[in-house]
């Protein structure tokens, strides 16, 4: 069948605002709209005119009303002891504290933003967050502009205030030897600087997508509609992105603050005053458990006179996801040379309560993860390794190259959208989300050339996860 002559006066598109069914009517901040407004940062929603989301503060290192910084540094070591047949064995626990304060808008301030916003009708809400990440650096050698990130993070410790941002959290850090030594390095030479990193990320648009209505000949408004519809969902695609950095420096006085620092030989001879146990649960942060409503540990240890000294009370819950990490410091002196037990008590979102066995543990310098095991769980960590050619992230013709991935989540379909920034001196990334099991991953490029988008056909992800992308239509 011969199609009928078609030109573009025939046909014409108008664009305008609508709601996408590809995500809830949730927080949908949109990037691309930042502004400044009487000192704070704000985003637009992508749906609702009337909600502007602001920025989270500035991080600083905490002080008490002394001065005295939110700071420790601890060296355990363990030699071993004759009772135990390993006397002479070294073992070192090395963590770093600080302790962080986010600046917080006061109420004129938001008084003022709303004002110039719009009055009384603004929405004003904090953006919300999805993740922090945070890490250390330091100076290394004799100056010269060289530093290096050191430490293994553990993780914030802290809730949320109900409908804000934390005002203050604990963020730990675990050392290797090495790394332990460079700090006292410095604490020898008189002075500890370093500096922390940070990032936030929040699940975001990335673009102001449209919708449209199409008029003129039938059969290729037809056709046109099919593609317009596959282009405004990839362009109104939500995911999660870093969307503010910064870095606060941190300088400690040794000679003022002796106190912040500590080395504890811990021995069969020695009391052991300096018990310091990290618990972790990623089951609400990582939205592992559904379920879930709580979970609680208790921990129990053998006191100076081998009498149990016990830890209740110690939990994780659905209301507050960020927390996933708590420093467990015990009330009274407890022998680390003997092994400790813990039990695990859930409660489900019914109110439904489950104690599970005790379990014993030898090694007091290792994290205790209390996570629900992956063989427990429907939902599964797909950590992909994505690597773009040179030659297309080089390529002067291509001005954009989006990657989606297509995956089911809880029994719903999910997509995330990965964007490759041209001329990066890069082109590998990681991308890292949660999918059912025995459920594939999906993915697809999308790219620009021109005023033309292109993309390739649905693609399965390997069992390798790893992609080496190409655009290939076929």
């Amino acid at each position: 069948m011969m199609r009928p002559f078609f030109s573009w006066p025939c046909l014409y598109l108008l664009l305008m605002p609508t709601c996408f069914l590809w995500k809830d009517l949730g927080a949908q901040p949109v990037l691309p709209s930042k502004m400044e407004v009487a000192g704070l940062t704000v985003y637009k929603d992508l749906l609702k005119s009337n909600i502007y989301y602001y920025a989270p503060g500035k991080l600083r290192l905490a002080t008490d009303k002394t001065g005295k910084p939110g700071f420790q540094l601890v060296q355990m070591r363990y030699t071993g002891t004759g009772a135990s047949g390993n006397q002479g064995e070294k073992r070192f626990l090395n963590l770093v504290q600080l302790t962080i304060w986010m600046d917080q808008p006061d109420g004129s301030q938001l008084q003022a933003v709303q004002n110039q916003l719009g009055g009384f009708k603004i929405n004003l809400k904090p953006l919300p967050l999805q993740n922090m990440e945070a890490f250390l650096v330091m100076p290394v050698g004799d100056g010269g502009g060289k530093v290096q990130r050191v430490g293994k993070a553990g993780g914030m410790e802290g809730a949320n205030a109900k409908g804000g941002y934390w005002t203050e959290k604990v963020f730990t850090v675990r050392l290797d030897n090495h790394e332990a030594q460079l700090l006292w390095d410095q604490l020898d030479k008189g002075r500890l600087a370093m500096s922390l990193s940070y990032a936030f990320f929040t699940e975001a648009v990335s673009s102001l997508p449209g919708s449209y209505d199409i008029s003129g000949d039938p059969e290729m408004a037809a056709e046109l509609k099919e593609e317009l519809d596959e282009l405004v969902q990839l362009d109104s695609t939500s995911s999660i992105q870093a969307f503010e950095a910064g870095a606060f420096s941190i300088d400690i006085d040794p000679k003022l603050w002796p106190d912040v620092m500590r080395k504890v030989d811990i021995n069969e001879d020695t009391p052991p005053a300096w018990a310091i146990l990290e618990l972790r649960c990623y089951d609400f942060s990582n939205a592992l458990r559904p379920d879930l409503g709580m979970k609680m540990v208790e921990i129990e240890a053998s006191g100076v006179t081998d009498e149990p000294v016990k830890i209740t009370g110690k939990r994780f819950m659905a209301s507050t996801p960020d927390q996933n990490t708590l420093q467990i410091k015990f009330p009274y002196a407890i022998k680390m040379t003997k092994p400790y037990r813990y039990r695990i008590i859930e409660y489900t979102e019914e109110g439904q309560k489950k104690e599970f066995p005790w379990v014993f543990r030898e090694n007091w310098s290792e994290l205790l993860d209390v996570t629900t095991p992956p063989e427990q769980n429907n939902l599964l960590v797909r950590e992909l390794e994505i690597e773009l050619p040179q030659e297309l992230s080089q390529n002067d013709e291509i001005q954009q190259i989006q990657t989606i991935f297509l995956f089911v989540q809880k029994g719903m379909s999910k997509s995330l959208q990965l964007n490759w920034p041209q001329g990066a001196p890069t082109s590998l990334q990681t991308l890292r989300f949660y999918a059912d099991r025995e459920q594939p991953v999906h993915y697809y490029c999308k790219w620009k050339s021109g005023e033309t988008w292109k993309r390739t056909a649905k693609r399965t992800v390997g069992i390798d996860d790893y992609i080496y992308l190409n655009l290939s239509t076929d």
